[in-house]
């Protein structure tokens, strides 16, 4: 009887090992890093970014992705986007910001790696101009900064 619950414990023990490595592969192989510059000052979901450099973590959830945004090694702020879209199209990473007079504000991240585009919440006179983003006559306003994708 002692050799047979040696035998589980130990089987225990093996299948536990597993699960935990195979979790930690699952996740480092989501997580992602994406940095990019604001070269003036910008709204994104409710925080205002003075121009800089900066960085969001995309971590992986079971039911979506929560961001977190970065300043150097100092956390600013938790992004949830409202919507995620696949893209039909291969889109360069780039993050989309709309302007109105001096106001910029965050309206989608692209990311290509992952074929994704993460909505962000923006005043709802914006929406109207989401399905003008592929169009080469975009209007002025619509703004696209380039990202820098590492990890995953």
């Amino acid at each position: 009887m002692k050799k047979n619950r040696s035998h589980q414990l130990t089987r225990y023990l093996i299948l536990t090992g597993l699960a935990v490595c195979f979790s930690a592969a699952m996740l480092s192989a989501e997580d992602m890093r994406v940095d990019f510059t604001l070269p003036f000052e910008t709204q994104w979901a409710g925080t205002v970014l003075p121009a800089g450099e900066y960085s969001v973590m995309l971590d992986s959830f079971p039911h979506g992705r929560v961001m977190s945004l970065q300043q150097g090694a100092e956390y600013i702020s938790l992004l949830v986007p409202v919507n995620m879209e696949t893209l039909r199209t291969p889109a360069k990473s780039q993050l989309l910001i709309m302007r109105e007079g001096n106001t910029a504000t965050v309206h989608i991240l692209y990311i290509a790696d992952l074929g994704t585009a993460f909505h962000f919440p923006v005043p709802k006179r914006y929406e109207v101009h989401t399905r003008l983003i592929t169009r080469a006559d975009e209007p002025v306003f619509i703004q696209r900064i380039p990202v820098t994708i590492s990890g995953k």
